[in-house]
């Protein structure tokens, strides 16, 4: 049984959570992004000088630490491309992998909360421009909905097959859900305004998406934990305990639970003792 810690902020964010992961982490370990999505910012330096600001990959990535994106973790494919590539650039060969039932924002959600905020005038609530509210947004709809495990088959593997499956599932949301979408936030006609090229947008999308799963292994937590003896599995929370989505400042907050009730649901799921 590898040695278990939950690192969680309790204030607002900035606590210094990505210092804390890359402190407890080495080679043998297995950092679990429970929540949020790419809208984290945890920054690190290495005792050698290099320093990242970590969004997707777990933050003891430099210390060789492997990274499980988990279900309740937002997958942002065109970030994601851009971080490993800026990690490679530096040396850094980062190992991850993904949980197929993740939630997978697309360009659609990130123009429609670009266009919200702005919409917004005065009264803006400071999002990140990242997509992180719409992803939800749009999954609780389930037909809406988009995973991995939507468009990949048994076993992983990105094909043409997945690709067809991926770009009518963008074309739907695109014509079915984003017009609805935009009636409900007053901002109708916003996403085609930012559109110059739909086709340009699905195919530069699609080319991400295969980009990130050629790089990753996808599988559930549990498997996860399987593929080899982890010397410790650190739960990496994003922003604070003042901003988890139950707090009573809903919903002047993040829609992410940022205490230990996804670490727990994921420890039942691979029927695992408590974190120390």
């Amino acid at each position: 049984m590898p040695e278990m810690s939950a690192v969680i902020g309790a204030n607002y964010g900035d606590e210094g959570k990505g210092l804390v992961t890359d402190y407890l982490s080495g080679g043998g370990t297995l950092v679990v992004r429970f929540n949020g999505g790419a809208q984290a910012g945890h920054t690190v330096v290495a005792p050698d000088g290099c320093r990242h600001v970590f969004h997707h990959f777990g933050a003891g990535t430099l210390r060789g630490a492997a990274t499980f994106l988990s279900r309740y973790f937002i997958l942002n494919p065109i970030l994601f491309g851009r971080e490993r590539r800026e990690l490679e650039g530096k040396g850094v060969r980062p190992r991850v992998m993904l949980d197929g039932c993740s939630p997978i924002t697309t360009p659609y959600d990130m123009m429609l909360n670009r266009a919200a905020e702005r919409a917004r005038g005065s009264g803006r609530h400071g999002s990140c421009g990242l997509g992180i509210d719409e992803t939800l947004q749009r999954h609780a709809r389930r037909v809406f909905r988009l995973c991995l495990n939507d468009v990949l088959p048994s076993g992983g593997g990105w094909t043409r097959r997945c690709e067809e499956a991926l770009r009518e599932a963008l074309r739907r949301i695109r014509s079915d859900y984003v017009p609805r979408r935009e009636a409900t936030l007053g901002i109708c006609g916003a996403v085609e305004r930012q559109c110059d090229s739909e086709e340009a947008i699905i195919g530069h999308y699609i080319s991400d998406v295969a980009e990130m799963v050629g790089g990753c292994d996808v599988g559930c937590f549990e498997e996860t934990l399987a593929v080899r003896r982890w010397s410790g599995v650190i739960f990496e929370g994003a922003q604070g305990l003042r901003l988890d989505m139950e707090s009573p400042d809903f919903p002047h907050v993040t829609h992410s639970k940022t205490g230990l009730a996804n670490v727990m649901a994921l420890m039942r799921s691979a029927a695992l003792r408590e974190p120390l």
